[in-house]
């Protein structure tokens, strides 16, 4: 199994990177549709660079059945695709 850093993330769909097309082509096929989902989170305006790790962690966790997921920082995981996100430390 691969796991990629978001340092390589960022030059694999910075089409201005020059090391773009080098970055791009170390990721397997079938992890493309979730990279480009979380490329499309990151190119909306206002969006900041510092979500980059919290959506592209929601949006593996989804790609591997997770529905429901617990965090001290709900705000940053509500609307990203899971059914349940909640506090357990709030009970």
């Amino acid at each position: 199994m691969l796991s990629i850093d978001n340092n390589i993330l960022w030059h694999g769909f910075n089409a201005d990177s020059p090391q773009h097309e080098t970055a791009y082509a170390c990721f397997p096929s079938e992890s493309l549709p979730m990279h480009e989902s979380l490329w499309r989170a990151a190119s909306k305006e206002g969006f900041a660079f510092r979500r980059l790790y919290d959506v592209r962690t929601a949006l593996s966790l989804l790609a591997q059945g997770v529905t429901e997921f617990a965090t001290a920082n709900t705000k940053d995981f509500t609307g990203l695709g899971f059914r349940r996100v909640w506090n357990p430390l709030m009970s």
